[in-house]
């Protein structure tokens, strides 16, 4: 979202009684924090709610903003410990990694401001050695390359699999995400949680409002006569 629209969409946002968190970096440099810095003080002067964070850097940028946190689920929190430690650093919420299988969420002890992601395309990598930088815009020894803001769709094939290429070329960032989204709609109601994280990237707004009515009608009406489907947090399928 540009900057220029974020007054716009977090006032439509907060009529609607939702509240916007602004995701940081999953790759954090020296080179581009001080940049990024200056976009968090901009979204801090637009009204957000909060930052959502995966690292101890992110935290020591955010803690002092006086806005809520919200550990991401690609913090990589697979125990009870790492939940507690988080929440007493004062998360808000706290994203679980699907590593872990349903069985080890719903022991935890503390399950009061756990989230665990439902939907979502999950990234195989995060890198700033991007392959279309490398390969198709002949980035030599520099941070950007020729294809930089590039208009085309980039995928990596490997047999009859194929896996998207989002490219951030502002801090040329690129992420590989598997083929198919994780999706646990049969399975939600299995896990003792309260709060699920819909991970919307690249999906169309009418695709966005059809997921969203699926998990809207599951969650308010749940079958008593449904089984746990096979799905991440099902580590049998593995």
């Amino acid at each position: 979202i540009l900057m220029k629209n974020m007054n716009d969409f977090i006032e439509e946002a907060h009529k609607l009684n939702k509240k916007i968190a602004v995701r940081m970096p999953r790759i954090f440099r020296e080179y581009i924090q001080t940049e990024v810095r200056e976009d968090l003080e901009g979204c801090i002067k637009c009204g957000i709610d909060g930052f959502l964070i995966s690292t101890p850097g992110h935290y020591r940028v955010v803690k002092d903003s006086c806005r809520e946190i919200y550990l991401d689920w690609t913090g990589n929190v697979l125990n009870s410990h790492s939940a507690s430690f988080w929440q007493s650093l004062g998360a808000d919420r706290v994203g679980i990694s699907p590593e872990m299988s349903r069985e080890e969420i719903n022991m935890m002890r503390d399950r009061s401001r756990i989230e665990v992601l439902a939907y979502g395309y999950l990234p195989l990598m995060v890198t700033h050695q991007c392959p279309v930088g490398n390969f198709a815009g002949e980035k030599r020894n520099r941070i950007f390359c020729g294809k930089r803001y590039h208009p085309e769709a980039y995928t990596l094939r490997s047999d009859s699999n194929c896996f998207r290429l989002d490219t951030d070329c502002r801090f040329c960032l690129c992420t590989i995400t598997g083929a198919e989204p994780l999706d646990i709609r049969e399975d939600i109601n299995f896990f003792k949680v309260d709060q699920f994280r819909l991970d919307f990237t690249t999906e169309s707004e009418a695709k966005t409002a059809e997921i969203l009515k699926i998990y809207e009608a599951i969650l308010s009406s749940p079958d008593p006569k449904c089984h746990p489907a096979p799905n991440l947090y099902d580590k049998s399928v593995l």
